[in-house]
């Protein structure tokens, strides 16, 4: 495996790839950021501010904010498990092996993406005399259950994150298979086995932190839709514990697996000069 990805102009895509999962990471931490922050100046007057801050720029921004994240994260996981597969099952070199076509694609899609957001913001505050929904400025929660497309939202992200996980898992499966293909055809020549643990427990923890963040957080959200009364404790919990928590953990593998690799590196370094 190391011979394959450990390559200059693989080793620049995986990077590039890896610092745009962790960019778009960082747009959950400014969501909450945002909300924190805001809810230590108005803590005491909240309740007699509550509709301007529902009104406000900082609001309507945070609400923006997490539509991009949404969608972005989807779409850069998507493109690192493709890429790190083509890599690995294709020998002909394609499209989605060039660092400067994924960079190419990765700043339209994040774009698109940032348009989709402020235009999905400007639209349901124009559906809802320029409030947003909940004092969360969240976009996938309605108390009111009036706004239709709120709801388009939820079905959309439900969908999609559904679709994304599965595509995810076959492409993780795929990429598994064919590193211990390379392995064993490796061992043959050499008597020796490379082991590929690592490279399985970081595809484990990152395919599971998605189904850990995406599956309830989209269950609340749901359920929260069809209910005329919902325990509000629970979507503040979701949004503030469960929503972040593939952007706690895939940063937090992606530094793990670099140090590792750092260290393995240094190792046979020091190696060859004794």
């Amino acid at each position: 495996m190391a011979h394959i990805l450990g390559r200059q102009s693989t080793g620049s895509l995986y990077i590039c790839l890896v610092m745009s999962v962790n960019i778009t990471d960082l747009l959950c931490a400014v969501y909450l950021l945002t909300i924190w922050i805001s809810d230590l100046n108005l803590c005491k007057i909240f309740i007699l501010e509550e509709t301007v801050w529902m009104s406000s720029v900082t609001c309507h921004f945070a609400f923006a904010v997490l539509i991009t994240y949404t969608a972005n994260i989807q779409i850069v996981l998507i493109l690192l498990s493709l890429s790190r597969m083509m890599v690995v099952a294709k020998s002909i070199p394609t499209s989605f092996q060039d660092t400067k076509f994924i960079v190419k694609i990765l700043c339209i899609l994040f774009s698109i993406c940032s348009l989709v957001g402020i235009s999905l913001t400007f639209a349901v505050s124009q559906y809802s005399s320029r409030l947003m929904p909940i004092s969360l400025c969240l976009p996938f929660v309605d108390p009111t259950n009036s706004l239709g497309l709120i709801k388009a939202i939820v079905w959309f992200t439900l969908i999609s994150q559904t679709v994304t996980s599965g595509a995810i898992i076959v492409m993780h499966t795929i990429l598994v298979k064919e590193v211990k293909k390379i392995s064993t055809t490796v061992a043959g020549c050499r008597n020796k086995q490379e082991s590929n643990v690592a490279l399985v427990c970081q595809l484990i923890i990152i395919t599971a932190s998605n189904i850990l963040c995406w599956l309830p957080t989209n269950i609340v959200f749901l359920v929260s839709m069809f209910l005329i009364r919902y325990p509000i404790d629970l979507v503040v919990w979701t949004t503030a514990a469960v929503l972040p928590l593939n952007a706690c953990i895939n940063p937090t593998v992606f530094v793990v697996a670099s140090l590792r690799k750092m260290c393995v590196t240094q190792k046979k370094q020091m190696a060859r000069c004794t």
